[in-house]
């Protein structure tokens, strides 16, 4: 059990989201996760002079939706033949001990002209689902962008995985699923927290003053860290004192 650390935050002066739409599928929740991302590119000073231009990773799987249907449509491009500024997400997951679709030297051809989506682990189309619903097409997937059974594009590819996050526009971390069966995009949280507003007099205190506060952790995405995702080293060690 780990203790929970909590702040008071003015709730006049702080204009924070009060509580979370009770559908991750939902619109409102992507409506919330463009404009995390947006704000992030737009005022964060590393992110904005984040370099993308170049690096693109050798394969990457194209997102389409029918604009009639609203069916999607996903087949495996080449970094080299696409515009040097293309902007992509990238996906990190526990594979788990289920076996799913990957890309074979067998399958590479029919998955360059077409994926098909409905024989993809639930993960995966989730995040076909969430690369058009923040407003891109296409997103990385170790398993589908790197050729399984043929050792050189492997050890080539995987060795290249840390820029290919790095270089990522955003990466969709599958924290809470120890597995790809599941998918991430639930249509009701298992929780959804509202965060608590007190009245409180604070005019004892040197830097208290009068009027609603919020009740927050200090630190919100603490328990994140404890999530199946990173149970794997490599995940761990390089994103744990990002929290």
């Amino acid at each position: 059990m780990t203790s929970t650390s909590l702040t008071f935050v003015e709730a006049i002066d702080f204009g924070m989201q009060m509580s979370l739409a009770p559908s991750i599928r939902s619109h409102t929740s992507f409506e919330t996760a463009r404009k995390w991302v947006n704000q992030c590119l737009g005022h964060h000073e590393l992110c904005r002079r984040k370099n993308h231009k170049g690096n693109i990773p050798k394969r990457l799987m194209c997102v389409e939706q029918d604009r009639g249907t609203m069916e999607l449509s996903a087949h495996i491009s080449y970094g080299g033949s696409l515009p040097a500024d293309t902007q992509y997400l990238s996906v990190s997951h526990c594979w788990g001990l289920e076996k799913f679709v990957t890309t074979t030297r067998e399958r590479l051809p029919f998955f360059e002209k077409s994926i098909p989506i409905d024989k993809l682990p639930s993960t995966f189309q989730d995040a076909l689902v969430a690369t058009i619903e923040l407003g891109y097409h296409y997103v990385w997937i170790d398993s589908l962008c790197i050729v399984q059974d043929d050792l050189e594009d492997w050890l080539t590819e995987a060795s290249k995985m840390a820029d290919v996050y790095r270089h990522a526009v955003c990466n969709l971390s599958i924290a809470g699923f120890s597995n790809g069966i599941q998918g991430f995009l639930l249509k009701r949280r298992h929780n959804n927290p509202t965060l608590p507003i007190v009245n409180l007099e604070l005019d004892h205190l040197e830097h208290g003053s009068n009027g609603l506060y919020v009740i927050a952790e200090e630190s919100a995405a603490e328990d994140v860290v404890h999530q199946p995702l990173f149970s794997r080293a490599w995940v761990r060690m390089n994103s744990v004192d990002s929290y």
